[in-house]
């Protein structure tokens, strides 16, 4: 396939949000943010949203409020730098509500005035975890679950600055330039199963 082909499949986000109703969808990052603007967006066309932040508080809050607004939304705090407790979470949700058909990886963190130099593995560390590991996990927790049911669809919050690079900015520009293409690998190894990538 040429590149031209799996950016097709890669879809817009703009599309997802405004044209189609969906079932159940998980955000991880939900608690601020673009994951809470996802949220907030999704909600009305959701059966159920479920959200997963670190922030135990902010995910609860986020979820009380979409509650209050008449829409299902549950909160689910956790670290996504725990990548098997990560996946083992998703695959409970999928499992307890007979299965996720919008997964949107979003959690991130942003480059920061280090303590040390950016590029020391003691600074990047978590960072690439979460903006690219995590996010894998996200995306691939219950990927052939879907496939298998033919339906479902992932979502990975991508950045320009996958495609240049920036001073002090190795633990964001390099992750996001990852996940740009795991994206279009998923794109190319779900074509014809069903299972939409954005």
């Amino acid at each position: 396939a040429s590149e031209g082909d799996w950016r097709c499949r890669v879809g817009h986000l703009d599309t997802i949000m405004t044209t189609k109703a969906w079932g159940h969808a998980l955000i991880t990052g939900g608690s601020r943010g673009i994951g809470l603007a996802l949220a907030r967006e999704l909600a009305p066309r959701c059966e159920s949203v479920h959200l997963i932040a670190r922030d135990e508080r902010a995910v609860e809050a986020a979820a009380a409020h979409l509650r209050r607004d008449g829409h299902s939304a549950f909160a689910i705090s956790a670290d996504v730098r725990d990548l098997t407790k990560l996946v083992a979470t998703i695959r409970e949700i999928h499992r307890s509500i007979g299965g996720l058909d919008l997964v949107i990886a979003n959690a991130g963190v942003g480059a920061s005035a280090p303590k040390a130099p950016s590029y020391a593995w003691e600074v990047v560390e978590a960072a690439l975890t979460t903006n690219f590991l995590a996010a894998i996990a996200t995306l691939t927790a219950v990927l052939p679950e879907m496939v298998a049911s033919r339906k479902g669809h992932l979502v990975g919050v991508g950045s320009i600055a996958s495609y240049a690079a920036l001073p002090d900015s190795l633990s964001y520009c390099a992750p996001k330039a990852g996940l740009e293409m795991a994206l279009a690998c998923l794109a190319l190894d779900t074509s014809g199963t069903g299972v939409d990538v954005s």
